[in-house]
């Protein structure tokens, strides 16, 4: 069976450096990731929030619009009672 040596080489510094640097690299490349998705997340919000209020205030607008519907509707109805004989 062949034995292992318990030595430390340059090739070991090396590779232990490399996977070093490449784990920091990830993890601020990963923050980077992180903070643009919360940042993108919270325009998100701002901007549902102003859908929401365009949209109540379309349902608003949609309300008068009925109403008005419906008073021409019955003025029209008065106007064709007074114009039959």
């Amino acid at each position: 069976m062949p034995q292992m040596q318990n030595t430390i080489s340059l090739g070991n510094i090396i590779t232990l450096a490399v996977i070093l640097v490449s784990a920091v690299g990830g993890w601020f490349t990963m923050q980077a990731e992180v903070q643009a998705s919360e940042d993108r997340i919270t325009r998100l919000e701002g901007e549902m929030q102003q859908i929401e209020m365009r949209i109540r205030q379309n349902e608003i607008n949609v309300a008068e619009i009925k109403s008005d519907l419906r008073a021409i509707r019955d003025d029209t109805a008065q106007i064709r009672d007074w114009l039959r004989p």
